[in-house]
């Protein structure tokens, strides 16, 4: 069967995709014996565009610069998250705390969201929904739908990893990745 160029070029695109995903997927699911929760932090809108008229800037919420604001807040709701599950816990022995946020929704039309595997202490899990609630509420960007739910299967790491396609735009929030010293400080599953 013969194709064009055109056909191969984009069946060479759409294998780097794959694979790009599938790496991010397993990477994950290497991870998962020590995910408890799976959150959803969705971003508000109107924040946003308030945040780029402010400067006068006419930034689009997937603009580079406005997706390491989301960044920020996140990584400002994953101190408050901590601190206020652990204390000081982190600075004396390290802290148990698993947080893997992935960004979302950065599609024109669409409101950017995080997707984070979370993982604490069993002695925790009673508190956990109101702290992420309270933590969420103090950041900037942060927008009233927040989904808490423990977590059940690697069918929310696949659901998750959904957008983790393009090499050249990281899905993963890396620099926000927290994966405890000692993995005995969470509750496994066996």
């Amino acid at each position: 069967m013969r194709t064009t160029l055109q056909d191969q070029i984009t069946d060479a695109a759409e294998q780097r995709q794959r694979e790009h995903r599938q790496d991010h997927f397993e990477w994950m699911l290497a991870h998962a014996h020590l995910i408890t929760h799976a959150v959803t932090l969705t971003l508000d809108p109107k924040k946003i565009d308030a945040y780029t008229a402010a400067f006068n800037r006419s930034l689009t919420r997937n603009h580079p610069e406005m997706i390491e604001r989301y960044k920020d807040s996140v990584k400002l709701f994953a101190n408050i998250l901590d601190r206020s599950l652990f204390g000081n816990m982190n600075q004396r022995k390290g802290s148990p705390f698993l947080f893997v946020p992935v960004i979302e929704g950065l599609n024109n039309g669409k409101v950017p969201h995080f997707h984070c595997s979370v993982g604490i202490p069993e002695n925790r899990f009673d508190v956990f929904e109101q702290k992420v609630l309270d933590a969420w509420h103090r950041v900037p960007f942060s927008g009233f739908a927040v989904k808490v739910v423990p977590y059940r299967d690697e069918g929310w790491l696949n659901y998750s990893t959904k957008g983790c396609k393009f090499p050249n735009r990281e899905s993963i929030d890396w620099l926000n990745v927290r994966i405890p010293r000692s993995p005995d400080l969470i509750t496994t599953k066996s």
